[in-house]
């Protein structure tokens, strides 16, 4: 029942993918696309057992650290409470308003907490420039297909290709692309809406 219920999800996905790209003729085909999908919508789920975590966490060690200690007060006398502007070095841009390469970056770096690495950021860098100039096949798919759709089952392909020719050309640098699968998924979704956005926009650089 379960593979079933698969292959009749798999068939109704693959369907409508390739009928944003391609325009159909064949209406025989077409119906059976649209029975399968409200088939699929009949069909019982599998039941999923609820795990019950009652009892079985608690808290082993809990610790209070200080990272500040002083006076909070604000200043007496001439220019007392004066509030200067952030000069612009300190101004940080809104990720709507950044470029998609300072994006995808950004984006990775507040997953990792602010532990990300100049050698990622080679790794970033190197295969969005590889990518984003002059595709137009990615483009043309970013005009025609929602986000999700491009993100999930457009965008994966083109970066696995460019992500191998950078690891060949260099292993040592791209060697942590491959071996953390999270970061490798990170990346690729996080570069991927960036680069939708930015096609979408006309402005991919």
């Amino acid at each position: 029942r379960y593979k079933f219920r698969d292959s009749l999800r798999h068939f109704n996905r693959a369907y409508a993918y390739v009928a944003q790209i391609t325009r159909m003729y064949d209406a025989e085909l077409h119906r059976f696309y649209l029975f399968c999908e409200y088939l699929w919508r009949l069909l019982p789920a599998d039941p999923r057992p609820v795990v019950d975590l009652t009892g079985l966490i608690k808290l082993e060690k809990n610790r209070l650290e200080e990272t500040f200690s002083g006076s909070i007060g604000l200043p007496s006398g001439e220019g007392a409470g004066e509030l200067k502007p952030s000069t612009s070095d300190t101004f940080t841009r809104p990720l709507d308003k950044m470029a998609p390469l300072e994006m995808i970056i950004e984006k990775i770096n507040l997953l990792y907490e602010g532990k990300f690495t100049d050698g990622d950021r080679v790794i970033v860098e190197a295969i969005y420039d590889r990518i984003a100039k002059d595709n137009e096949t990615l483009r043309r798919l970013s005009q025609i297909t929602d986000q999700e759709m491009f993100v999930q089952a457009v965008f994966p392909d083109e970066f696995s290709k460019v992500a191998m020719e950078c690891h060949r050309e260099q292993t040592d640098s791209f060697t942590k692309l491959f071996k953390d699968k999270a970061f490798y998924k990170n990346v690729m979704q996080q570069m991927a809406r960036a680069i939708y956005q930015g096609m979408r926009s006309g402005n991919p650089a």
